[in-house]
């Protein structure tokens, strides 16, 4: 069997351990005292299991995913047969969704090889070698149907490069990536690059409801937000030879229905990776009643794993009481939550309106972390954790 390059990510595996645990609750339901039939039914389960937390260290994921796959097939096979056997017995309807289930589970896998291989792709774009290659082949000249669009410097172009490559919009990463190129001695050197190349029509400002956005996370002058203009991205297809990403920010934006909060999301998810999280821009809503697709959810902002704890995470762009139920659904469901404002004035705000929670009779037993996007940034130890 061809192995595919793909890439499996911890939430895929979380995911498929609940399931596994699911077919294993209703199967040793079914087997009821047969000692034999519960050892099936340990034994599938832990070697599964196994196989799942073979691959847990990113350097074993590369090649899994269609490995797994393929497992999970087979064994699906076999479950399908015990159901039908099971047929008649109480319950047997409730095995076969399961079933069901999980093969819907291998079909969305199966879906995300195509869409990792993309991402794959793309990361290959943005390496060091790939780069240097793209920007001393890049022509300095390129015509554009009825004009002509010349970048003469390497800084400038690398610019170009880095936001068509990566969708970066943010205008303090993209400073910070193209000095670790070397291209600049100082970051005034890319500032200046990006204001030549607004100057020249190529960048220009990330705009919302037909107005230039900034990003103010704490009192002061606002942090510029970028994005290509259709000249950019024309003069980057052209000059690098390939397809501009879309801006960070579109997709973002639409859902959270604002700037500051999709920027606020998108440093969150910056810092926690940082400090060692396996972060999810895309997590599932989780139910209150798995039976009941419509009913009561918890849909956090992104969700962060470490050491095998996966942990919702809300960014909070204000500080209100009103949030107070939606944080004790999120204990309630997860066990725990980690909640990430803007600056330290805003997370001692937060501090104390938690601690008035907690002291609720209701408030569920759980672990609450205390971030602040400016502590992070900082690089020092800005989180306080609660406990219930």
């Amino acid at each position: 069997m061809d192995i595919e390059r793909t890439q499996l990510k911890t939430r895929d595996i979380e995911a498929l351990v609940r399931k596994i645990n699911g077919v294993y609750r209703q199967w040793r339901a079914f087997a009821g005292t047969d000692d034999a039939e519960l050892n099936d039914a340990a034994s599938w389960r832990n070697l599964t299991i196994k196989a799942l937390h073979g691959v847990v260290k990113p350097s074993r994921r590369p090649y899994a995913l269609p490995v797994l796959v393929d497992a999970f097939d087979n064994t699906l096979l076999e479950l399908e047969v015990a159901y039908w056997m099971l047929e008649d017995a109480a319950g047997a309807r409730e095995l076969a969704t399961e079933n069901m289930n999980l093969m819907h589970e291998v079909q969305a896998l199966r879906a995300r090889v195509a869409t990792l291989e993309q991402q794959l792709a793309r990361e290959q774009a943005d390496s060091a070698a790939w780069r240097e290659r793209a920007l001393n082949a890049a022509p300095a000249t390129v015509k554009i149907p009825a004009q002509t669009v010349t970048v003469r410097s390497k800084l400038d172009r690398e610019v170009l490069r880095l936001m068509a490559v990566t969708g970066l919009a943010r205008s303090w990463h993209i400073i910070t990536r193209v000095m670790e190129t070397g291209l600049a001695q100082h970051e005034n050197g890319v500032r200046n690059a990006i204001k030549r190349l607004k100057e020249a029509e190529l960048l220009t400002d990330f705009t919302w409801n037909g107005k230039a956005q900034q990003w103010k996370p704490r009192a002061g002058g606002g942090r510029q937000l970028l994005q290509l203009t259709r000249l950019g991205q024309t003069w980057a297809e052209a000059a690098f030879k390939i397809t501009v990403a879309p801006c960070e920010l579109e997709r973002l934006v639409q859902k959270h229905k604002g700037v500051e909060h999709a920027v606020g999301i998108l440093e969150a998810q910056h810092w926690l990776a940082a400090a060692g999280f396996t972060v999810d821009l895309e997590p599932p809503a989780r139910l209150y009643n798995a039976a009941d697709p419509w009913g009561a959810r918890v849909e956090p902002d992104l969700t962060a794993t470490l050491r095998g704890e996966l942990w919702p995470v809300e960014v909070q762009r204000e500080v209100d009481t009103r949030n107070g139920e939606k944080w004790r659904k999120a204990v309630e469901l997860y066990g725990r939550l980690m909640l990430i404002v803007f600056n330290e004035q805003r997370r001692e705000k937060q501090l104390q309106l938690l601690r008035e929670e907690l002291a609720r009779w209701d408030w569920p037993a759980g672990s609450i972390w205390v971030w602040s996007l400016e502590a992070l940034e900082r690089g020092v130890e800005g989180w306080t954790v609660l406990e219930k």
